[in-house]
C-alpha cells in the first residue's frame, strides 16, 4: 500500500469521515502506518476494501516524472502500470526495458530503508535508499527512467577511483575485448571517462548507445580506445609524481609476468600502456 496516500488519509480524517471512509478504517490505517502487528481479521480488511479506496485515490493524483528520449511508449506505459501496482510512495523503472527493442528483464528501483534485490519472472527489484540516490550509478539510470517522484540528477559528491580499482578494471575490460566477450566491463570506463574528462552524468540510455556502437568497432581499434580513455583517465585523476611511482611498481610487475607468461597478449598491451604513461611523466616537472 502507498504510505503517502495513507497518511493523507489519516491527516485528513474530518473531511474523509464519513464520506469516504469509516472511522473505524481510518484507525486501521493509522495502526498499519505505526506498524502495530495486525490479526488476520485486519489484514484481510486492509488489503480487500481499504486497499481498493486508497488506490482509488491514488489514481487521482498520479504524477508521472519521465525522463530521456526516444522511449518506446508501450514500454512507457507498462512501467506507470508496474509503478502503479507496487504501490510504494518512491519507485523508478530504468533500462534498456524502456529504450531497446530487445531486453532480458525490467529493473525496477525501490527507494526505501534497506538495500536488497530480489527477482520475480522479469522483474529486478532493487531495494535501495535515499543517499543512494546521490550516486552516479543511480543518477545515470534516473536521467532515463519513469518514475513515480521528481528525480534529482545533480550531485554534489565527486567520484575518484582508487588506482587499483581503476587499474583492475582496465586490465578486465581488455580481457574482455580480446575474448569478443560481452565486455560490459567497458561500460564502467565509458562511463568513468565521459563523467571525469567531459564533465558529463551519461544516461543510461547514451551510454547503452555508446557501448553498442563500441562493440560494433574491429578489436585494434576498440583496445586503442580503452588505452586512449584509461590514460586520459589516469592524467586527470592522479598527479604526476604519484603516475610515475604507481606505474613504475607496477610495469615491474606486468614485466615480470611476460617473462612468465611470453604468448599472453593482454600482458604486452597492459606493458606498453604503461610505457606511454611512464613517458609521459619523464616529460613533465615532477
Amino acid at each position: 500500500m502507498n504510505k503517502k496516500i495513507c497518511r493523507t488519509v489519516v491527516e485528513n480524517r474530518k473531511r474523509l469521515v464519513p464520506a469516504l471512509f469509516t472511522a473505524q478504517q481510518v484507525d486501521l490505517l493509522k495502526k498499519y502506518l505505526k506498524g502495530q502487528s495486525l490479526n488476520r481479521t485486519e489484514q484481510a480488511y486492509l488489503y480487500s476494501t481499504i486497499k481498493k479506496k486508497t488506490d482509488a485515490l491514488l489514481a487521482f493524483k498520479e504524477e508521472w516524472h519521465i525522463t530521456g528520449l526516444e522511449l518506446i511508449s508501450e514500454r512507457v506505459e507498462e512501467a506507470k502500470k508496474i509503478l502503479r501496482e507496487l504501490g510504494k510512495e518512491k519507485a523508478f523503472i530504468s533500462g534498456s526495458f524502456l529504450y531497446a527493442e530487445k531486453y532480458n528483464d525490467v529493473d525496477v528501483f525501490i527507494v526505501g530503508k534497506r538495500r536488497k534485490e530480489e527477482t520475480k519472472g522479469k522483474k529486478n527489484f532493487v531495494y535501495i535508499n535515499e543517499q543512494d540516490l546521490q550516486k552516479l550509478v543511480f543518477i545515470s539510470m534516473m536521467k532515463c527512467c519513469v518514475a513515480n517522484f521528481q528525480p534529482v540528477i545533480t550531485t554534489k559528491k565527486r567520484w575518484k577511483p582508487m588506482w587499483n580499482d581503476l587499474i583492475m578494471t582496465y586490465e578486465l575490460a581488455i580481457s574482455e575485448v580480446l575474448d569478443d566477450d560481452d565486455q560490459k566491463t567497458v561500460r564502467e570506463i565509458l562511463f568513468a571517462y565521459y563523467y571525469q574528462a567531459k564533465k558529463r552524468i551519461l544516461d543510461s540510455q547514451t551510454l547503452y548507445q555508446k557501448h553498442a556502437s563500441f562493440k560494433k568497432m574491429p578489436k585494434q581499434e576498440r583496445i586503442k580506445m580503452v588505452n586512449d580513455m584509461i590514460k586520459q583517465l589516469i592524467n586527470i585523476i592522479y598527479s604526476p609524481k604519484y603516475i610515475y611511482n604507481a606505474v613504475t611498481s607496477f610495469k615491474k610487475q606486468i614485466d615480470d609476468a611476460i617473462e612468465e607468461y611470453p604468448k599472453h597478449d593482454n600482458l604486452r598491451i597492459y606493458a606498453n600502456l604503461l610505457k606511454e604513461v611512464k613517458n609521459e611523466c619523464r616529460a613533465t616537472e615532477i
